[in-house]
């Protein structure tokens, strides 16, 4: 399928687009009447015409940089009954397969981008921002212009691998990550996944073999060292002169929901359950799936990045823990400190900007992908399973995995022993974290796995990779302290860069283990926040007054970059 924006492209207006100006960058714009740090009565007009001519530029770049198709996985035209793409919250028959005549109504609304148009979408509930990723920006890349490979069609092998390793998850979301080397669900976990033929996730390199540090984690450089959690996730923080401590509001153990079918099917009517999640009445250090799933679905947006900003910043690094390119290192200045550029101001700012980079996310989800979110693939599972319909999914989910006895285990236990179900029925659904399931919008590319891939790249351009991570610790199995992170013991020395990444699985992956994200999902929205970091970096790089080499860091496939 192929997108465009509907507004078309600005016409040159003359020859001239700017004054011109004796200034190669801002900043060193020298007055008529002297020399004196550039200040002069004539200093403000050169300046405003000096910022033209670097937004011209930037404009102009953007403009000729080539754009990617947009493609998405065929399943839309494969499939008549839409049984590979996001249906939530239209109305569906009693396969949970949705109605053709509402399908066709949510199309025609997405392709007249109106916002009229979707108001009368048959459904109930409510749709998620479908107009948000058609947002311009004026910094930055477009979003219809970072390319996003097609998510992993229905019938493919890699689908069914993906959604394997979301229903192991499920079931050892009270197992602690510390026990990943032992416990005995653990060990089938990796074994059944290495059989996959489309696992994506890491292994060992020689024997195929998926190791305990490699189970539900990414290839990110260092996110397979030592622990699951990032330190940006168990250290104290200093926020406004309050010491605040980790331990969080966590979910109740052993409770999970969308288990039971008629359950399911009303929550992709977009019928909702207006009672709170429940929750462990006693706060806990993150250490297991369930921790993680819950963390990653109550941050707002930005602010585990700002918190692991504040860490670094207030840690016994101090300016010592900067990238040595920054123009204020100790090692570059020895009179200067920086702020509103290269600095704390600086650094806040960079952060804050990464709202824009949702709107990548949102326009691939909406006006691209429509994938399915993973409880409606459970649900495609679940019937064919059942005998209910026939549906084209991978044999090495369907009939070679042992995962799915598992699960219609699982289920069945969880409906005899909630209250509002009290029946002794299994079912092959996705065991889900939250009440109600996934969000209300497409699954692919993930807005978290965007956010965290620019975050986590602004934090590693600011901040030395290379350096230690400052007295590291652990969380006890029961989640109520920390513990000191022995090396040799524990894994090897923790780095800056790689606590970034891990944190950046964290929030990603986090999103997985509630139930609400592929691991396609990840991959493509850590890939895509990346290069909007780098561009928007690359950007600004033309903007500051100070003598700057530029930012280096490390990508997450490993190879190192100066933007």
């Amino acid at each position: 399928m192929s997108t465009q924006r509907k507004r078309g492209m600005p016409r040159q207006q003359g020859k001239r687009l700017a004054p011109k100006t004796s200034s190669a960058r801002m900043g060193k714009v020298v007055s008529k009447q002297g020399d004196h740090a550039g200040l002069g009565l004539s200093l403000g007009l050169k300046r405003k015409a000096e910022a033209f001519r670097l937004r011209l530029k930037a404009a102009k770049t953007e403009l000729f940089l080539k754009a990617p198709p947009l493609t998405a996985n065929g399943d839309e035209e494969r499939y008549p009954t839409r049984i590979g793409n996001f249906t939530k919250t239209l109305p569906h028959n009693e396969l949970g397969e949705v109605e053709p005549a509402a399908y066709a109504a949510y199309l025609k609304g997405l392709a007249a981008q109106s916002f009229e148009k979707l108001e009368v979408v048959p459904g109930e509930g409510r749709l998620q921002n479908p107009l948000g990723g058609l947002a311009f920006s004026m910094e930055g890349p477009d979003s219809a212009v970072i390319a996003v490979q097609p998510a992993p069609a229905l019938a493919s092998a890699e689908w069914a691998a993906d959604l394997a390793e979301l229903y192991w998850m499920a079931l050892l979301r009270d197992v602690p990550f510390s026990a990943y080397d032992s416990h005995p669900l653990a060990l089938e976990a990796r074994r059944d996944l290495a059989r996959f033929s489309g696992y994506k996730g890491p292994r060992e390199p020689v024997t195929g073999e998926i190791r305990a540090k490699d189970l539900f984690r990414t290839d990110h450089p260092g996110v397979r060292d030592g622990l699951m959690v990032s330190q940006f996730q168990l250290q104290n923080f200093i926020y406004d002169g309050i010491s605040i401590p980790q331990r969080f509001s966590t979910a109740v153990p052993e409770q999970d929901f969308l288990t039971f079918f008629p359950e399911w099917l009303r929550a992709q009517r977009g019928i909702r359950v207006t009672l709170p999640d429940p929750r462990d009445l006693t706060p806990r250090y993150m250490r297991n799936a369930r921790d993680m799933g819950r963390s990653a679905g109550q941050d707002i947006i930005t602010s585990s990045y700002i918190k692991a900003a504040f860490i670094l910043l207030l840690s016994p690094l101090g300016v010592e823990g900067f990238d040595e390119a920054n123009p204020y290192h100790p090692s570059r200045s020895r009179r200067q400190d920086g702020f509103s550029t290269f600095g704390l101001s600086h650094l806040m700012e960079l952060i804050g900007k990464v709202h824009k980079s949702e709107h990548h996310s949102w326009f691939q989800k909406w006006h691209v992908q429509r994938f399915l979110r993973p409880e409606e693939g459970g649900g495609r599972v679940h019937n064919a399973k059942t005998g209910a319909a026939s549906y084209p999914i991978h044999e090495d989910l369907l009939t070679r995995s042992s995962v799915l006895e598992h699960i219609f285990e699982l289920n069945r236990r969880r409906n005899r022993e909630r209250p509002e179900i009290s029946q002794d029925v299994g079912t092959y659904l996705l065991p889900q974290l939250f009440r109600n399931g996934c969000p209300t919008s497409p699954s692919y590319p993930a807005g978290h796995g965007v956010t965290a891939g620019c975050c986590g790249t602004l934090l590693k351009a600011w901040f030395n990779e290379d350096l230690p991570f400052p007295n590291p610790v652990k969380p006890t199995e029961d989640g109520l302290s920390l513990e000191p992170y022995r090396v040799g013991v524990d894994g090897p020395v923790l780095t800056i860069g790689g606590e970034i990444n891990k944190l950046v699985h964290n929030l990603t992956v986090g999103r997985n283990m509630s139930g609400v994200h592929w691991r396609s999902d990840d991959v493509a929205g850590n890939l895509v926040g990346e290069e909007v970091a780098i561009r928007v970096l690359r950007e600004e790089k033309a903007l500051y007054p100070e003598r700057f080499e530029g930012f280096r860091l490390t990508r997450f496939d490993g190879t190192s970059i100066t933007v």
